[in-house]
């Protein structure tokens, strides 16, 4: 009986390649916002009108 294999490459290989895929999707996210809006998005800091003296 021939093994019949599911995958081009072997399992073990293919868990560290999609982990790189998901950290370069992340940082490409990260990079196309700015910092003022991340900064938003955690609440950190408040919107630019309470700025103002």
């Amino acid at each position: 009986m021939a093994r019949r294999r599911f995958l081009p490459i072997p399992l073990i290989l293919l868990i560290p390649i999609v982990l790189l895929i998901i950290v370069v999707v992340a940082g490409v996210y990260r990079f196309s916002l700015s910092d003022e809006e991340i900064l938003q998005k955690q609440g950190l800091i408040q919107v630019s009108e309470s700025d103002t003296p």
